[in-house]
C-alpha cells in the first residue's frame, strides 16, 4: 500500500502594515508646524513614533485623531518641537480607534521653511503604501534627501512633488502607470521608468538640475507642460508628436512663469540647433489654449528659428528683437 503524505498548507505572505519613516538630522525646530505636515489615510487615527532625543512634551508614541477629507479619506496634522542635536526619526502609520494597525496611507504633504521637515535625509516605506496617490515634500534645504526616490510599482500614484532637493541621486517611476504630474530637483542624470507614464503624464518639472544632458518625451500623448528651468547641462530635448499648451498662462516681458503647461526652458543648455529640433518635433497647437515656449537664457536664444514654432501656433518668449 502506497502511503500518500498529507498536503502541507501553502505559505502565504500577509500584507505588511503601511507605514512611512522620515529621518532628519536637524538639531532643533518643529516637525510639521500645524498644517505643514499632513498625512491622509483611510483610518480614523494616525499613530506617530518619535525616535531620537530632545522631543518636547508628550510621549514617544502619540495617536492623532483624523479629520474627514471626504471620499473615504481622513487627515491628521502632525507637529512637535525638538531642541537637541542628533538623528531623529518620525514613524507614521494608520490605526483604528483601538490602536490596531489598519488602513492605507493615501497622501503625504510635508512643507515649511525652518521646520524639521526642511532637512529630511530620507523617506522610507513608500513602496509598501500600495495605493498612495500623492506625495509632496517641499523646502528641503541643507542636506536634503540623499538616497534615491524610488516610487516604482506604485500603480495608483498620481502626483509627486519634491522641491529644493539637490542631493537626490536618482528617481524611479517604473510601473507608475497612473502618474500625471512629476516635479523634482536634484543631481540625477535620468529618470528611470519614465516611459511607464507615456500615456498619463501631463506635467513634467525638473528644476535646477545639472545631471541631465538629454531628455526625450516623444509620443507622451497626455503631456502638455514641460518645465526644465535651470537644467544647465541639458543640450538635447526631443518631443515628437507632443502638443504643449497652458490653461492658465502667465508671463511678463521676456520671462514666462510656468503654471500648468507650455515649455519653460529658461537657463537650459539648449543651443540653436537643439531648439530648432524641439520646435520641429512639436505637434501643431490646436488646443485653443496658449502654446507658450519660454527660452530666455538659453545659448541658442538669438540664433534659433522661432518661425518653426510660431507657424505651429506657439508663442516663443525670450527672443530679443533683431
Amino acid at each position: 500500500m502506497i502511503s500518500i503524505p498529507s498536503a502541507r498548507p501553502v505559505a502565504t505572505r500577509s500584507r505588511m502594515a503601511e507605514q512611512v519613516v522620515f529621518t532628519t538630522d536637524k538639531s532643533s525646530g518643529t516637525w510639521g508646524g500645524g498644517s505643514n505636515a499632513q498625512i491622509y489615510t483611510t483610518s480614523p487615527r494616525v499613530t506617530v513614533e518619535w525616535g531620537g532625543t530632545g522631543w518636547s512634551g508628550g510621549t514617544a508614541t502619540q495617536t492623532y485623531t483624523t479629520t474627514s477629507a471626504g471620499g473615504g479619506e481622513y487627515y491628521a496634522n502632525i507637529s512637535r518641537g525638538c531642541s537637541s542635536a542628533g538623528t531623529k526619526t518620525i514613524t507614521v502609520y494608520p490605526t483604528d480607534s483601538s490602536g490596531n494597525r489598519i488602513g492605507e496611507i493615501k497622501r503625504i504633504i510635508v512643507s515649511g521653511v525652518g521646520s524639521l521637515g526642511s532637512q529630511l535625509t530620507s523617506i522610507t516605506g513608500l513602496k509598501n503604501c500600495r495605493n498612495i496617490v500623492y506625495i509632496s515634500v517641499t523646502s528641503l534645504y541643507s542636506s536634503g534627501i540623499s538616497n534615491s526616490l524610488d516610487f516604482s510599482g506604485l500603480k495608483s500614484l498620481l502626483g509627486v512633488y519634491f522641491n529644493n532637493n539637490a542631493s537626490t541621486t536618482s528617481i524611479d517611476v517604473t510601473g507608475c502607470s497612473a502618474l500625471t504630474s512629476l516635479a523634482s530637483s536634484g543631481s540625477f542624470s535620468a529618470i528611470t521608468g519614465l516611459s511607464s507614464t507615456q500615456s498619463t503624464l501631463e506635467r513634467l518639472e525638473i528644476i535646477s538640475n545639472t545631471g541631465i544632458t538629454s531628455l526625450d518625451v516623444s509620443n507622451f500623448s497626455s503631456l502638455r507642460g514641460v518645465n526644465l528651468y535651470g537644467c544647465s547641462s541639458l543640450t538635447s530635448l526631443r518631443a515628437q508628436n507632443v502638443m504643449l499648451y497652458a490653461l492658465s498662462p502667465s508671463y511678463y516681458g521676456n520671462y514666462m512663469y510656468f503654471q500648468d503647461g507650455g515649455a519653460q526652458l529658461e537657463g537650459t543648455g539648449l543651443g540653436a540647433s537643439a531648439l530648432n529640433q524641439f520646435f520641429t518635433d512639436l505637434a501643431t497647437n490646436t488646443s485653443g489654449e496658449s502654446g507658450l515656449i519660454g527660452i530666455v537664457g538659453t545659448p541658442g536664444v538669438n540664433d534659433c528659428d522661432i518661425t518653426i514654432a510660431t507657424n505651429k501656433g506657439y508663442t516663443v518668449i525670450g527672443v530679443l528683437p533683431p
